[in-house]
């Protein structure tokens, strides 16, 4: 029973030692995200996750500190980060339990206390002088002879399994790791990224939607649909009509053809059966709306073209 409660104490010490590796190594990480978090200004993104904008921006008061919402939503983000990184980084990570870990430094120990641990149920005299030897080098005390003074020698402590040499290049990292991050945050230092521009760069790629587009909407990214021609609205919603010199447009629309003006280049006039819509013979008929809310000085074209249409 002294035996396992031996063992059980370096392996209490072991657990205890790793954690601390886990916590440094959260601890360098967390720092090195939050410093690439605000030289990039990542802190940006925020406003564009719909449940997170109303929020970015905003400036909390705790105690009369200004806190602001993006360095909060910033550092529990990083946070986040910081444990899956290191949960893939140590949890998978086949570590030495207490008794490998004491072969390895001390070789003394080396095989004796395995065999030692696996026998300890048995009662024999090879098992027991086994035990009793190894419990005397590890804790370096022996109890068969009479002088003490004589009977102590180096034990192992469980702080003897601490890693120094890693404690003091992680607590080194990590305070020149806060360094930059202090001057970066007291002077400001930013790059000129901005989340926008990834935003802007995917927008300009093609079959790529926009974040604002309507996916109803059947015209496609980017399509201009408005003509530079295209005529103003007057305050009473009606359009004005806009005269644009230099240029030439057939007004000639065959009868019947529903098609309205076109060009002369868009290709071969079209010829369609033109059946009048009433049973008497068609004549020359003045409306008495013919006059009414014509364009000025289009009166004589519209005139013409309606009396052509009629001879037809």
């Amino acid at each position: 029973m002294e035996f396992d409660d031996l063992i059980q104490k370096y392996d209490s010490a072991i657990k205890k030692y790793r954690y601390i590796y886990i916590f440094m190594d959260f601890l360098i990480i967390s720092v090195v995200l939050y410093i690439i978090f605000y030289i990039f200004n990542i802190n940006q993104l925020f406003a564009f996750i719909s449940f997170l904008e109303i929020y970015a921006g905003r400036t909390y008061y705790l105690y009369d500190i200004a806190i602001s919402f993006d360095t909060v939503a910033s550092i529990i983000a990083v946070a986040i980060i910081s444990l899956i990184l290191v949960s893939v980084l140590h949890f998978r990570k086949n570590y030495l339990n207490s008794m490998d870990l004491l072969e390895s430094r001390y070789s003394i120990l080396k095989d004796r206390l395995k065999t030692a641990y696996d026998n300890r149920e048995k009662t024999n005299i090879v098992v027991s002088d086994l035990i009793k030897g190894v419990s005397e080098d590890i804790s370096g005390f022996k109890k068969s002879e009479s002088n003490a003074a004589s009977n102590k020698k180096e034990a192992i402590k469980p702080s003897d399994l601490l890693n120094k040499k890693r404690i003091k290049v992680t607590v080194l990292t990590l305070l020149a790791l806060t360094s930059v991050l202090v001057y970066i945050t007291a002077t400001d230092t930013r790059t000129d990224f901005a989340p926008e521009s990834i935003i802007e760069y995917g927008e300009r790629i093609p079959f790529i939607p926009r974040i604002n587009d309507d996916p109803s909407d059947p015209l496609p990214v980017g399509d201009d649909t408005t003509d530079e021609t295209d005529a103003p609205e007057l305050p009473d919603g009606e359009r004005t009509i806009i005269v644009v010199e230099g240029k030439d447009v057939d007004l000639t629309i065959p009868p019947g053809s529903g098609m309205g003006f076109a060009r002369e280049e868009e290709g071969e006039p079209q010829i369609f059966d033109f059946v009048p819509s009433s049973a008497h013979e068609v004549n020359v008929m003045s409306s008495p709306a013919y006059y009414e809310d014509l364009p000025e000085g289009y009166e004589g074209l519209i005139k013409a073209y309606f009396e052509e249409m009629s001879k037809e």
